[in-house]
């Protein structure tokens, strides 16, 4: 029987392993149908509540809220999967799982704090029930002396795998067609599943990503005290599970974006190993919110392409030659109709201060290249390739 592995916060202070040693989750326990239960609520529109069972937290069993949504199907029909991640201040969003099932999907979303929404409203207080686990967000950095799988972030990314193993289950899923998406918080808590759970055909954070010490506005949230945020960091930080990764990743994130900075998102686009093909979607001052603002159009074309049969996004493929940044992209059949260089001189440490700049990209040819001269203040660049859907794909981000 596979045993878990993890270790504690003292081992690395005694010098018994790394500071950076990523935890691992009991894939055994985590893989299996998880208890479900119902909620006691009724169905609405289509959508239905219910609890499924989390992980224990000191020593105590705990419970999960999820919404789950799926489209009428024929017997023996099996339609692919989402699985939705909140972010900070939200929950398990009813209408995200409706917007999904709408689109052909079973999703499920659930509460990853151990609360039950309250509405459809971010940013208000969201009861927690009698078997939530621990607080979340960042609350979870003063529990880094707690054991490791009584804090936030290990309760979080197993009620993910555990919300998946269900959705699963299902006979109307596909099990081999499933998908994961998540919106701040949730998208850190995506980037992390990604790299655990194989399973998942494709990972699509919105905004969150690693290198929280990139920005020094999570000092302002999370550095109460430095050295509960250093450790924190040394166990929590998406960076320390990206090299693994072997999942498709989507990144969509903004040039402006205040918890998550464009230079975050670059160092861990750069972490991904080669199995794990990358596409960005970079938008200029993209704003932050859950869905439906937060939830962009190309994750819904990467789901069709990945576990229907739609087109896949635009590639594109950028390098540096002097001044010149030079592209090619495949369009898969799309009809891409234009381009656009985005840059900043700025050199503000702060980097949703920066101020940006979007240009049409002039010496550009839909049959798949692109060249532009990059202005020898520009600090920070990458290029866009937009379809006739509007949807956009990026190339990497440079920086020099």
């Amino acid at each position: 029987m596979k045993k878990m592995v993890v270790w504690t916060a003292a081992m690395a202070v005694a010098g018994m392993v790394s500071a950076a040693t990523p935890v691992v989750w009991d894939m055994e326990s985590l893989n299996k149908t998880p208890q479900v239960w119902e909620s006691g609520f009724a169905e609405s529109n289509g959508v239905r509540s219910i609890f499924y069972e989390g992980v224990p937290y000191a020593g105590k069993a705990t419970r999960v809220f999820a919404y789950l949504a799926v489209p009428n199907v024929e017997p023996g029909e099996k339609v692919p999967g989402m699985v939705l991640v909140h972010g900070g201040r939200g929950s398990a969003f009813r209408r995200w799982a409706k917007f999904w099932r709408d689109a052909g999907y079973a999703a499920i979303a659930m509460d990853n704090c151990g609360g039950i929404p309250q509405g459809e409203r971010d940013g208000q207080a969201h009861p927690r029930h009698a078997w939530s686990g621990p607080s979340g967000w960042q609350a979870s950095v003063a529990q880094v002396n707690d054991p490791l799988t009584d804090q936030w972030t290990y309760h979080a990314v197993a009620a993910v795998m555990r919300c998946h193993s269900f959705l699963r289950s299902r006979p109307e899923v596909d099990a081999g067609r499933i998908g994961l998406t998540g919106i701040s918080w949730g998208g850190y808590l995506t980037s992390i599943v990604g790299a655990v759970d194989g399973r998942f055909r494709f990972a699509a954070p919105v905004y969150g990503c690693g290198f929280y010490d990139l920005n020094p506005e999570w000092d302002k949230h999370m550095a109460a005290d430095r050295k509960l945020y250093d450790r924190w960091l040394a166990l929590w930080d998406p960076k320390n599970y990206l090299p693994s990764a072997r999942t498709p990743y989507l990144w969509c994130c903004g040039t402006n974006d205040r918890f998550y900075p464009l230079d975050a998102v670059r160092r861990s686009c750069a972490l991904l190993g080669e199995d794990a093909p990358l596409n960005l979607s970079l938008k200029l001052r993209m704003h932050h919110a859950h869905p439906p603002a937060g939830d962009p159009p190309e994750i819904t074309a990467l789901a069709d392409a990945m576990l229907k049969s739609g087109k896949p996004l635009v590639d594109v493929r950028a390098a540096l030659d002097g001044d010149v940044l030079k592209a090619t992209f495949d369009a898969h059949g799309r009809t891409v109709v234009r381009a656009e260089f985005l840059s900043t001189v700025s050199t503000n440490a702060l980097l949703m201060a920066r101020e940006w700049t979007a240009e049409p990209v002039a010496d550009f040819a839909a049959e798949g290249w692109l060249s532009v001269k990059v202005p020898r203040d520009a600090v920070m660049f990458f290029v866009n390739v937009i379809d006739s859907e509007g949807l956009v794909a990026s190339s990497r981000i440079f920086e020099r």
